[in-house]
């Protein structure tokens, strides 16, 4: 290992928007921690998510691939062993490797599962298999982790390690996660009473201080820091709710307008729990959301003082980053999936790295797709480090890679501030489980312009960013908008063609 190896300290929220960040300009949030990560180093205000939903795009975090790619293309489908991970990659080159709190890349609930016949695939993270006892720890190492802490699901319906921690040392605080009876204010919004000493953000930060103090001097790590909020349950701590006046908290543009920009999306919203809320409800959920961000930014202070007393801060990259965003209000909307509102599509993307340019605020268009090669470059390696690892050997018997890593790497803009290439976004979605209205669509991103494209129905939204910011306004089918739809249906081929697998999905474990 050289002296100038660097630790490596991922921090991953769930369903977080960019655009709920002091540093960000919102007018609401209470980010500290984060806005003095950000002014640091390097925030990427228009970082977009691989996929809107939580598996596919986590493990695309770890992996470096398109959902298409890696075979998690929706939620329920577990992640197979034979695809490479960064965290292997790592292990394999001496960083020590560690996760702590939600990892999401196998199926929690024996509803999710992708089925083979009348049999449910098994799951390493199967709530009640957990609950039960029938699991007791993950096997070792977990897609590269070495070591896990796993706190899986989310307030009411956390499991693994923590909640058996928790059951264990401190009786009956269980019960403060769960719902009070009786009709809620707006879908899954209601009031707990964990205090921050026994929530679960604060065990996951305790386990991640844990991690960094046992790593031997010299040896550098990888570590995993996954918060399962501020996901819905919308449902904060006591202390960091307290912080927030419904009453007075700003709401989002447009967020009593209920149209939809495509028939199809329209058919959906009919069946769409989380569409339905009025503005007491909406001011109670953005009142818990903040709320849960408060107490992910003071972890992420915790953790950040836990890597300053260790000596390593200085080493150590850090990153900041959601699996995707929430619409929290936004067109009268909340949770995820099939809309492809800013909102939801673009996740917080903060970077401090050793050496590096700090108080960057950048606007170029980038990828979620991005992590791994930016981690891999800074750790001194290259993509051939998970390109030549086996991948299944479908083809012919043999061994097959995957057609390279579909991100860049960011290190340059990182450590000394170079200018990016205009490159585009990729997002996918698919969805089979969706009351009658199956959805295939791919979203791109280039530069101020936004296309999705629903494969099915050969129906598209193209979004004027620049001019449109609220995306009020479908051009798919103005005239005026020809030549750019022309330009942007053939980038997206390319895209797709570019990022797409040689080999079907692996199988995975039965």
């Amino acid at each position: 290992m050289s002296a100038s190896t660097p630790n490596i300290c991922v921090i991953c929220v769930d369903q977080m928007q960019s655009f709920c960040l002091g540093v960000h300009d919102h007018p609401d949030v209470r980010t500290p921690n984060l806005d003095a990560l950000a002014r640091s180093g390097t925030s990427f205000r228009r970082a977009y998510c691989a996929n809107s939903v939580c598996m596919p795009a986590r493990a695309s975090m770890i992996t470096g691939l398109t959902p298409r790619q890696h075979g998690v293309v929706t939620n329920g489908t577990n992640l197979s062993e034979d695809v490479p991970t960064v965290g292997a990659a790592l292990a394999a080159a001496g960083w020590r490797t560690h996760a702590a709190g939600k990892l999401h890349l196998n199926a929690w609930a024996p509803g999710c599962y992708v089925a083979e016949g009348a049999e449910a695939r098994w799951s390493w993270e199967d709530k009640e298999r957990w609950n039960h006892g029938e699991i007791e720890e993950l096997p070792l190492p977990y897609f590269g982790f070495q070591s896990v802490d796993l706190c899986g699901g989310h307030v009411d319906y956390c499991f693994g390690d923590y909640r058996r921690w928790l059951e264990r040392e401190h009786p009956g605080v269980w019960d403060g996660y769960q719902p009070p009876p009786g009709e809620h204010v707006a879908p899954e919004c209601w009031p707990i009473t964990v205090p921050d000493a026994l929530h679960y953000n604060t065990w996951i930060t305790e386990r991640s201080a844990a991690f960094i103090d046992d790593v031997a001097p010299g040896q550098p790590f990888f570590l995993w820091c996954s918060f399962p909020d501020p996901h819905h349950p919308f449902a904060a701590c006591p202390e960091y709710r307290a912080l927030f006046d419904a009453s007075t908290l700003t709401l989002p543009p447009g967020w009593h307008e209920e149209s939809d920009l495509l028939p199809l999306l329209a058919a959906r919203r009919a069946h769409y729990r989380f569409s339905r809320f009025d503005e007491d409800g909406l001011r109670a959920v953005l009142a818990e959301t903040y709320g849960m961000i408060a107490h992910i930014d003071a972890c992420v202070g915790r953790l950040m003082q836990a890597l300053e007393r260790s000596g390593r801060a200085e080493d150590t990259v850090v990153v900041f980053v959601a699996d995707h965003g929430e619409q929290l209000g936004a067109h009268h909307l909340l949770g995820k999936h099939a809309w492809h509102y800013e909102q939801l599509v673009r996740v917080p993307f903060l970077w401090r790295v050793p050496g590096g340019v700090a108080g960057q605020l950048r606007d170029e268009v980038v990828s979620q797709l991005d992590l791994v090669p930016t981690l891999l470059e800074l750790a001194g390696m290259g993509p051939e480090a998970l390109e030549r690892r086996p991948y299944g050997g479908f083809r012919h018997g043999g061994i097959s890679t995957p057609p390279g890593l579909p991100g860049r790497s960011l290190a340059p803009a990182l450590r000394a501030g170079a200018s990016l290439e205009p490159r585009p976004a990729l997002i996918e979605f698919d969805d089979d489980n969706a009351h009658q209205t199956m959805v295939r669509m791919r979203t791109l991103i280039d530069g101020d312009w936004k296309l999705t494209y629903y494969g099915m129905e050969g129906a598209g939204i193209l979004i004027d960013l620049a001019n449109d910011p609220e995306e009020r306004h479908n051009r798919f089918d103005d005239p005026a908008c020809a030549d750019r739809r022309a330009t942007m249906l053939e980038a997206l081929l390319r895209t797709v063609v570019r990022s797409d697998r040689l080999d079907p999905p692996p199988a995975g474990p039965s």
